[in-house]
């Protein structure tokens, strides 16, 4: 089994990013090894080679150190030296009386050959038998492991034994049901709907409808078939089926097509009312685009300098159909990718969303397909600043108007096989205090085939807002929908007392109510009053609000006259939920909102759901909406998450894929009553959650188990708490046996709660690992120029073709001013950057084909190389000659073709087949394609700039998943640093050095300095830590020495007298001095930080263009061959000081399938937010955990 780095973090809001400090209680091996085990200077040395046995106990720590209750952190580090078949190490925490595992706290087996950093945490549960820490070897290996350490804290926490579930109250979901299906006699009546003017020809099939209807209950009919065919309807007036029994609806394939000039808001094209055991089966249903798009794609082109205005143009049109009609709903920014709406830092504004309550845009058509919109709110400020010309919009056109389907006060209804490509309202909308036992399968809200659309229902695709329950939806799929995929609630009220027999009531419908109705009331926090009151009679007010009044029977104290409660009715009762084998995607919004009593919601599969996959609740927006009257018994098993939540949609201060709680808003003086039972979530994954994978917030009995995290990319905004479960008002939650498999483990990763609002917390039996250290490599062989045979670790082998670079070619590229030739400069400042090569204060070098450049007037007149112009042609710089017909200020016309760069990808897909997949070109930073869920990276193929042909040097199989990590030696050697960070003193770093250090092309958060502060503050959340940085580009450390007094870049001035107390240096122009100024530069600069009471640390330099450190390719690169670096490793070493080495991480690039140039903005010296990571973990390693 391959090595994992193990730890539990559990994390408690307004305390420390671990709890609270460990005491270390052992350091270093003790006592007597068994046998094939030997300690000498701290490390333990294993040989078991000459033993025949099985297994072989090593070490076992018999001081009795680990006591019940308590919280221990264990660290060592280890290397496998030699082994033989499958030997390997066991490392693991069990019983000293017993050898099974099932008692185990943690086990794990080791196989790296590198020196690899081992740490975990395991609490001891109460009345435990005493635990050891045990070594034991498996067959013939050879392994040298050190560094140990054992530290105590205790825990607030009481933990359960891994895998016991013994005491867990388990939701059970709903129960099976069935949907009666019709009774048909022996021998049916079959109505051809044909006979009743159905015709493809006619503008509206209505009344053909109506006659069919009609004749299927003169005849009671048992189904009603209709032709095949595109079929359309124009009238105001809903198709209807009412009152039928034992009925089917064979829709035969046919397409209805609708549209209408009058939409109420939530009617619908077709009325389900009051049937029993009927099915509706293939129909599909869409809406007619050539006469009112639903939505439009729309690109900006212009933003108002001032801001108030932006011009826009619609993409799918030459002219868009019905201009003068045309109503602006809302525009909410597009993923380019998916073209669905979400991506990261998405933008977007209301503008006419629901017509008669949001102003209509102020819009002016310019052309055809072109249009300015004014901003005409203060609640567009935000869009109106943010917009960029070329971002992709989609503009809604409808909202919440006209739905598909409406069915009300249904029972044992089907549809199944059902397509709604589009509709300007809900796809579904369930309603009625009878409506229950309806199933949906195969229904599905998709994109039809051929057609450039961006929306299917402008809302959402189902909504249940009140029925009885018992409802199923079995293979569906929802996508690229105006709103959540399906939303299952019933709606809530409130209601204030105007006199003891009277409820005015807001932010509900009077007509849901009935007289008999039985009212639930509750604090407007949803507290519990233990009082419920009757409907006696209704007292409609205004229609067009539809507010109202509610005469009671039982009289109200007198003195509740004017409070305000929340009221559920309990006329309705939306219970026992099944949503199976289903697909969520691409939609606004959420994935689902079941908000419901009994629920199994299992093997669906969720994918860019634009806020959030889940969200399970309770709540209301007064004035808008109330929904739920609380969720419980809920189970949620063995579904995946795909990169849900793209717009980093939060729930209170955490961004988050799934969310459990009640809200009320505006937010009341009192905490939200809990009204959330339990609920289970169990093997399920979580593939790039974008924050937190779950926030519960008023819940009881919350389960997460056995569930999978999985982060195999970093996004743009980084949070801390990547992947954590975060608890706040959970009593009695279960956080169990979960496993966190991260690209980059953030350290906020695990289990965050609030303390004070949390109790019962249980914590056990969680992994948290990155992908191993060391992975057995695929081989990739070539066999020809531009084809390779890739072997994987199965024995699986495939030859694949890797496309060659295309050239890209550039015509009449403008420069307004070409600067003059200067030969004597470096070839990237000789004359102007070609644009389409320009990089980070540099140019791609070696992408220009040199021949391709032609240099012309305005007019066409071609320039002659070496009399009126000169171009390097390695850098692709080109300036005007001193004597030519160029001169100063003249504008140029510049025609030439270039070789990106280009990383592909070879992919073990989920299938198990082996693919090549292209990356993007690119002249510099060249990425590789993202993976798909369920695919495997195994290399990488590296195409730099201007290459002809595939070599060995450009096959990249993956061998290490992670860079190295180093021993913490903050303890020995900055012990004052440490200090300050754990008391939370005031911390003044100085980040010094050169262009790396300034890293101007980056965010301050992404630098040397800033992106080590942040994670230092994230380790040592009580930590006061003021940063400043001293780059100075394109210099060395004996420049700064160099400088007088008053010198911007003075030494003393700059860095000694800025009274630092932590001091970081990084040089990598130092690498170009001698090796006696660097002795006699690094001895002063240690000399005076301990003068003035300083602490360092020295930071090896990054890697730069091979052919600058003497490397003839970017593999097999794993030792710096710099003169420079093994000076400061020696260096560093003899003095005793602390040493970041950076060097050392992108030495081993090549390992993870990485060409460390694809680091680089300028692809010469520049790393790029993920170079500089790099530098912030070595900076970061070298401090303990905790």
């Amino acid at each position: 089994m391959t090595h994992k780095t193990v730890f539990l973090s559990v994390l408690l809001l307004g305390l420390s990013v671990s709890g609270s400090e460990f005491a270390t209680v052992q350091e270093d091996f003790s006592g007597t090894p068994r046998f094939y085990g030997k300690i000498s200077e701290n490390c333990l040395y294993v040989d078991t080679r000459a033993s025949n046995a099985p297994w072989n106990t090593i070490w076992v720590d018999e001081k009795g150190i680990f006591k019940a209750g308590n919280t221990y952190l264990v660290k060592f580090r280890y290397r496998i030296t030699d082994r033989f078949d499958d030997g390997h190490l066991a490392f693991m925490v069990r019983p000293g009386d017993v050898e099974h595992h099932l008692n185990d706290l943690y086990a794990e087996n080791g196989m790296a050959k590198q020196w690899t950093a081992v740490q975990f945490e395991v609490t001891v549960p109460d009345d435990a038998s005493p635990y050891t820490l045990q070594i034991h070897a498996k067959g013939k290996v050879s392994a040298e492991i050190s560094g140990l350490v054992i530290a105590c804290q205790r825990t607030p926490y009481r933990m359960i034994k891994p895998g016991n579930t013994t005491s867990l109250k388990l939701p059970a979901g709903s129960q099976e049901f069935e949907i009666a299906q019709p009774q048909f006699p022996a021998e049916p009546v079959i109505v051809d709907a044909g006979e009743f003017g159905f015709s493809t020809e006619a503008p509206d099939n209505t009344q053909a409808w109506q006659r069919a209807v009609a004749a299927c209950r003169t005849r009671q009919a048992s189904k009603l078939l209709l032709p095949k065919g595109t079929f359309r309807f124009t009238s105001n007036t809903p198709l209807k089926l009412e009152d039928f029994r034992d009925f089917e609806l064979d829709g035969n394939g046919a397409l209805f097509v609708f549209h209408r000039e009058k939409m109420p808001m939530h009617s619908s094209f077709l009325e389900l009312s009051r049937n029993h055991r009927v099915i509706l089966k293939k129909l599909n249903i869409d809406w007619d685009w050539e006469k009112m798009p639903l939505a439009s794609t729309v690109q900006v082109l212009k933003v108002d300098p001032a801001r108030k205005w932006i011009e826009v143009e619609f993409t799918e049109y030459g002219g868009f159909p019905a201009p003068e009609s045309m109503r602006v709903a809302d525009m909410e920014q597009l993923d380019p990718v998916t073209m669905s709406v979400g991506c990261e830092n998405s933008k977007g504004a209301l503008f006419e969303f629901i017509p008669g309550r949001y102003s209509p845009a102020d819009m002016t058509w310019t052309a055809p397909d072109r249009m300015i919109i004014r901003k005409n709110t203060e609640q567009q400020d935000h869009f109106f600043t943010e917009i960029q010309p070329g971002e992709l919009f989609r503009m809604r056109h409808y909202s919440y108007d006209a739905g598909a389907f409406i069915l009300d006060d249904n029972q044992h209804i089907t549809l199944k096989d059902i397509n709604i490509y589009s509709c300007p309202g809900f796809g579904l909308l369930l309603a009625g205090r009878n409506q229950k036992f309806v199933e949906l399968k195969r229904v599905k809200t998709v994109l039809p085939k051929g057609k450039k659309r961006n929306i299917t229902s402008c809302a959402d695709p189902v909504h249940g807002s009140q029925s009885a329950g018992f409802l199923k939806f079995i293979d569906c799929e929802f996508g690229f929908s105006g709103d959540d995929c399906i939303n299952i609630t019933d709606m809530h009220g409130l209601a204030t007392v105007t006199a003891p027999d009277r409820l005015q009531l807001s932010t509900i419908s009077i007509g849901t109510f009935r007289a008999g109705d039985v009212l639930e009331l509750r604090e407007l926090n949803f507290a519990p009053v233990n009082r419920s009151v009757t409907v006696k009679k209704l007292l409609p007010g205004n229609s067009n609000d539809g507010s109202g009044a509610l005469e009671i029977a039982e009289g109200l104290p007198q003195e509740l006259i004017g409070h305000r409660f929340v009221i559920f009715n309990r006329g309705y009762g939306t219970r026992n939920v099944i949503i199976r084998n289903c697909k969520f995607h691409n939609n606004r919004a959420r994935g689902i909102l079941p908000q419901a009593q009994n629920m199994t919601i299992e093997n669906n599969y969720f994918f860019h759901n634009q806020a959030g996959g889940m969200q399970i609740g309770t709540g209301y927006q007064e004035h808008y909406w109330g929904e739920g009257f609380g969720v419980s018994n809920v189970v949620v098993r063995n579904n995946v998450f795909d990169y849900v939540n793209v717009n980093s949609t939060r729930a209170g201060k955490f961004v988050r894929d799934i969310e459990i709680l009640a809200y009320a808003l505006p937010e009341t003086d009192e905490p939200v009553f809990p009204l959330m039972q339990d609920i289970l979530f169990e093997n399920n994954t979580f593939v790039n959650p974008v924050g937190a994978v779950l926030y519960a917030s008023g819940t009881e009995n919350l389960i997460f188990r056995n569930n999978r995290i999985i982060n195999t990319f970093n996004r743009k905004n980084e949070f801390a708490y990547r992947g954590a479960v975060v608890l706040e008002q959970v009593k009695n939650g279960f956080i169990l046996d979960n496993e966190w498999n991260c690209h980059e483990l953030n350290e906020g990763a695990g289990v965050i709660m609030n303390e004070t609002t949390c109790k019962g917390i249980t914590v056990s039996g969680n992994r948290f690992f990155t992908l191993p250290a060391s992975v057995a490599p695929c081989k990739m062989e070539l066999v020809s120029s531009w084809k390779i045979r890739v072997t994987d670790t199965t024995g699986k082998t495939a030859v694949l073709p890797v496309v060659p670079p295309v050239p890209e070619k550039i015509v009449d590229e403008l420069h307004e001013n070409l600067a003059l030739f200067a030969p004597d400069n470096p070839g990237w400042a000789r004359g102007t950057v070609l644009k389409h090569l320009a990089a980070a204060e540099c140019s791609a070098a070696g992408a220009l084909l040199p021949q391709s450049v032609t240099v012309k007037r305005p007019d066409g007149f071609v320039m002659t190389r070496g009399t009126d112009y000169e171009l390097d042609p390695f850098w692709g710089t080109v300036g005007r000659s001193a004597d030519g017909r160029i001169k100063e200020n003249d504008a140029v016309l510049i025609d030439y073709s270039v070789r990106n760069s280009r990383l592909d990808a070879v992919i073990r897909q989920k299938d198990g087949s082996l693919i090549i997949r292209k990356g993007t070109p690119a002249p510099v930073l060249a990425q590789p394609p993202p993976l798909r869920y369920g695919e495997q990276m195994l290399g990488s193929v590296y195409l730099p700039a201007g290459a002809d042909t595939l070599t060995d040097a450009s096959l990249f199989p993956v061998m290490e998943t992670e860079s190295p990590t180093a021993v913490p030696v903050a303890e020995q050697l900055l012990p004052k640093t440490l200090k300050k960070l754990r008391n939370g003193e005031r911390l003044r770093i100085v980040a010094w050095g050169d262009s790396v250090t300034a890293g101007t092309w980056l965010q301050p958060g992404e630098r040397i300095g800033g992106g080590f502060a942040a994670a230092l503050k994230e380790r040592f959340p009580q930590a006061d830590i003021e940063l400043v940085t001293v780059g100075w580009p394109g210099k060395n450390s004996e420049m700064f020495f160099a400088e007088p007094p008053g010198s911007e870049w003075n030494y003393v001035a700059r860095i000694l007298d800025s009274r630092p107390d932590l001091i970081l240096m990084e040089f990598v122009n130092d690498a170009g001095l001698s090796s006696d100024i660097w002795q006699k530069n690094y001895t002063r600069v240690v000399e005076d930080v301990r003068r003035i009471g300083a602490e360092l640390i020295l930071m090896t330099p990054h890697y730069v263009r091979p052919d600058w450190m003497g490397l003839t390719e970017e593999k097999r690169c794993d030792e710096d061959p710099r003169p420079y670096v093994q000076f400061l490793r020696k260096f560093a070493r003899e003095h005793s000081i602390a040493l970041a080495d950076v060097s050392r991480s992108y030495g081993g690039l090549w390992r993870r399938g990485i060409p460390y140039t694809t680091l680089l903005v300028n692809g010469i010296n520049h790393p790029n937010a993920d170079g500089m990571k790099l530098f912030q973990k070595a900076l970061l390693d070298l401090f303990p955990i905790k």
